[in-house]
């Protein structure tokens, strides 16, 4: 919001994500771009490319992440639930946790634009 030039900002942030630098991007990092044009600009993932495999895999098998602010933080509570359940915490208290760590998060965060139920505002319905 305190951006003297926000005009100048908005034309870097859309050149940053020009499928031609997201492909330079993936070429950089290895990183599987998510995009057929972005593919075919990457010397590893175009059509007969030596990673193609990879992005023709994500593209047949892969989910899109959920589009919430949330995700990073619930990711997180999963990997970590995933990880205690591997190493024989009780399935019902590794939820029960996750679940104890999650709802407060959203709570706390005003449902990350979505509505609450009178119950997960404290009311009651």
């Amino acid at each position: 919001t305190g951006c003297k030039t926000p005009g100048a900002a908005a034309d870097l942030i859309r050149f940053l994500l020009s499928d031609a630098e997201v492909a330079a991007i993936s070429d950089a990092t290895g990183l599987i771009p998510v995009t057929e044009g972005r593919a075919d600009l990457s010397q590893y993932y175009h059509r007969s490319g030596p990673r193609r495999i990879f992005y023709d895999y994500v593209k047949t098998y892969g989910k899109r992440r959920p589009e919430t602010p949330a995700f990073p933080f619930i990711s997180s509570i999963f990997f970590k639930t995933t990880r205690n359940l591997r190493d024989g915490q009780n399935a019902r208290d590794a939820l029960d946790d996750a679940v104890d760590a999650i709802e407060p998060n959203i709570r706390d965060n005003r449902g990350f634009g979505f509505p609450l139920k009178l119950s997960e505002r404290g009311g009651s319905e």
